[in-house]
């Protein structure tokens, strides 16, 4: 796995410079098995995942970013390869079409090899192992449906973040805008309401994530685990019941012999993000991280509460999830993918340009930024 990622800097710098050899030789060790697994599964997969980054993070621009029509269509590598051997031409296409014909077959590649390290079905399987855990100990039986309400601040300069959390249909609150969240929610054994929330992270985004830690050197463990792939969210209604709830998930997990690992924590804290180190975390959201080694397997688990969630979905600020998301794409993650250099649709990826795709996903998050015009009466 190491040697495979620390190829893909070389890689990505041969394409540059029109080197299709490196890409050839690491085609050719590999075995028939590997291959006829790559070409099955792999190649689409990327192929999909690639696309579905772009229609998350930057839908308006899925027609400058797609894939030339030779690399969308080619069916296997030695398809792929017969491209890279024949294009010698230095114009906009041919550039584009030779970094996409590398950049599928790496991708396919790493993401073929994390499989064999680390399956998507192992994750499944160590995720089930867990939540059989804190089901027997932590969780009771069964759900409770209940509709909670949040009145939130009009003023777009404060990001419409939520003012109020109430349990039942609330008295009204002129001048503040209400949302309804019906939700199931489950019990501690000792009663604490919550939402449990499972989050495993696919083999695409792990690749993506392995690159940025090796690229960066800030991960405070081995770059090339992932430790977030089992991951795992709890939503308390107050404050006081979240850290009860976490005291009695430290106490189960460590009964269970599991090793426990605060890895930030800013619940309790005026202003200040969770993750000092990680330069895209707001100061906005209130999150308790903790990493759990069990059986062999790392977990990550959030607990927050329901006010800082739906700040998370719906404020306009820098806690909102998407745009946390958005901001690291564009920073990190985009340029990997599509370089200007061979997208010259793209000036750059800036904070310009993150700024005008801001406001675009803004748009979509659901507030009528823009209040309706009155129509005008015939006369």
């Amino acid at each position: 796995m190491r040697t495979l990622l620390n190829m893909i800097d070389r890689l990505i710098t041969a394409i540059n410079e029109g080197d299709v050899e490196a890409c050839i030789e690491m085609v050719a060790a590999l075995d028939e098995q590997d291959l006829g697994r790559i070409n099955e599964f792999r190649l689409g997969y990327v192929k999909d995942k690639r696309a579905g980054y772009v229609r998350e993070m930057v839908p308006s621009l899925k027609k400058e970013l797609g894939l030339v029509t030779e690399v969308k269509v080619a069916p296997d590598v030695h398809t792929l390869l017969h491209h890279l051997r024949r294009l010698s031409g230095d114009d906009e296409i041919a550039r584009r079409q030779r970094f996409e014909a590398m950049s599928i077959i790496v991708f396919s590649v790493l993401v073929d090899r994390f499989n064999v390290q680390d399956s998507q079905r192992n994750v499944l399987r160590d995720m089930s192992a867990m939540t059989a855990l804190l089901d027997e100990k932590l969780i009771s039986p069964g759900s409770v449906s209940m509709d909670l309400y949040t009145a939130h601040d009009p003023d777009p300069e404060k990001h419409y973040r939520v003012r109020e959390v109430f349990l039942e249909a609330p008295p009204r609150r002129p001048g503040l805008l209400l949302r309804d969240h019906p939700l199931p929610l489950r019990r501690s054994r000792s009663g604490i309401p919550f939402v449990f929330d499972p989050r495993d992270k696919d083999l695409f985004q792990s690749v993506l994530k392995i690159w940025k830690q090796v690229k960066t050197a800030k991960a405070k463990h081995d770059p090339f685990e992932v430790r977030d792939r089992r991951a795992f969210k709890f939503v308390g209604l107050t404050l006081g019941e979240t850290r009860r709830l976490i005291g009695e998930f430290v106490e189960v997990l460590e009964d269970a012999g599991a090793r426990i690992v605060p890895d930030g924590d800013n619940l309790d804290e005026p202003v200040g993000a969770a993750d000092v180190e990680n330069l895209d975390s707001s100061r906005n959201f209130r999150v308790a991280k903790i990493m759990v080694s069990w059986n062999a397997a790392w977990y990550e688990f959030q607990f927050t509460t329901f006010e800082h969630d739906v700040n998370a979905e719906y404020s306009i600020g820098p806690e909102n999830h998407n745009l946390y998301k958005l901001g690291q794409a564009v920073r990190t993650y985009l340029p990997l993918l599509f370089p200007t250099w061979a997208y010259q649709t793209v000036e750059a990826w800036d904070d310009a340009l993150l700024e005008k795709l801001r406001l675009r996903m803004i748009q979509r998050i659901g507030w009528n930024l823009d209040p309706p015009r009155r129509k005008r009466k015939a006369t």
